[in-house]
């Protein structure tokens, strides 16, 4: 007796077709991941290259006055005072497409730090990894705290051990008024 009317079985049972769907779907859900990582890393080279570059900015600048350019703002006795929004004497391009926009970012922080001035730049990537460089020791990747997230300079300078008196300048907003500030926009 023959099966299924007598016509020969040409295509795919129901079982094969699932089982390519699903390796289709392994596969892509693979190759996503992985771009996304790719795309990440990106993100975070440039802003961690962004970094050094304004570190190398400011050091020069420093170099030529005879001190650390001064932020815009300070910290005083829980108060901020001065204009955060200003770095006198600098002016910097960053790569923006890599940088977190929702909160405040690119840091400039001032500290005295054993008895000496130092700074430090940091910033939050678009992959939510925060970097910093600190005159005194370098880049370094911030774990704990994300680059922004808190209005309070304290907070974020306080992220690379910057608290004693701590001044600071920022260079983007997410306020559609502000964005980027013109320090930090020099393209």
């Amino acid at each position: 007796m023959k099966k299924g009317w007598g016509l020969k079985r040409t295509g795919f049972t129901i079982v094969e077709l699932i089982i390519v769907v699903v390796t289709i779907g392994v596969i892509s859900t693979i190759v996503t991941v992985s771009y996304r990582a790719v795309v990440n890393n990106g993100h975070d080279v440039a802003v961690q290259g962004d970094l050094k570059q304004l570190a190398d900015s400011i050091t020069l600048a420093a170099l030529d006055d005879g001190a650390i350019p001064e932020p815009g703002a300070a910290w005083n006795a829980g108060v901020a005072t001065g204009n955060s929004t200003i770095l006198p004497g600098i002016t910097f391009s960053p790569t923006q497409d890599s940088y977190f926009r929702g909160h405040t970012n690119l840091y400039y922080c001032v500290d005295i730090v054993n008895g000496i001035e130092e700074f430090a730049v940091m910033a939050r990537s678009l992959s939510g990894n925060s970097f910093a460089y600190r005159s005194d020791s370098g880049a370094t990747q911030i774990t704990g705290l994300n680059v922004g997230e808190s209005t309070n300079p304290e907070i974020n300078c306080g992220a690379v051990d910057m608290t004693d008196q701590v001044r600071w300048s920022y260079g983007y907003n997410p306020a559609p008024e502000f964005l980027w500030f013109s320090w930090a926009d020099a393209s």
